[in-house]
């Protein structure tokens, strides 16, 4: 087995992060165990492509469903610090608007609703042709009418 491996190595004249079929299917890989459920084995195969591939053009994606897996684990302040990192790594990410709707959510979740009313303000100020900013108007006329 080791000299076949050692032969793929030495073919391979770029290093594995300039390979981006590889990259795709670290990603994939990462993503299809989230997608089963396996909610726990996911941040981790996630935080492990952001750590091989920290510029990847899928690390916006795989920060963003580490806060995902987090927040359906009922792990709300870690969802609060991933779908932070990724407004903050990632300002222009197509999931930064999705991103800031789920902080949201976060903190509407652990009855933070000063946060919660801010951020889904800021989303809906940011991004208003979004989903994401429906999605935060609907939030926020809810929390209007239960008086938060």
């Amino acid at each position: 087995g080791t000299a076949a491996g050692t032969a793929a190595a030495g073919s391979m004249a770029a290093p594995p992060a300039a390979d981006p079929l590889a990259e795709q299917a670290a990603y994939q890989q990462a993503f299809n165990v989230l997608k089963e459920g396996h909610y726990e084995e996911s941040v981790k195969a996630l935080g492990d492509f952001l750590k091989r591939y920290p510029n990847s053009e899928y690390a916006s994606n795989a920060q963003y469903w580490i806060g995902e897996a987090n927040y359906v684990m009922r792990r709300f302040p870690d969802a609060i610090t991933e779908f932070n990192k990724v407004i903050d790594k990632f300002p222009d990410s197509s999931k930064t608007p999705d991103a800031m709707l789920k902080l949201g959510y976060t903190y509407y979740e652990v009855q933070d609703w000063a946060h919660a009313n801010e951020v889904l303000n800021k989303l809906v100020q940011r991004f208003p042709d979004t989903t994401a900013a429906q999605l935060a108007q609907n939030r926020l006329h809810r929390m209007k009418l239960e008086n938060h």
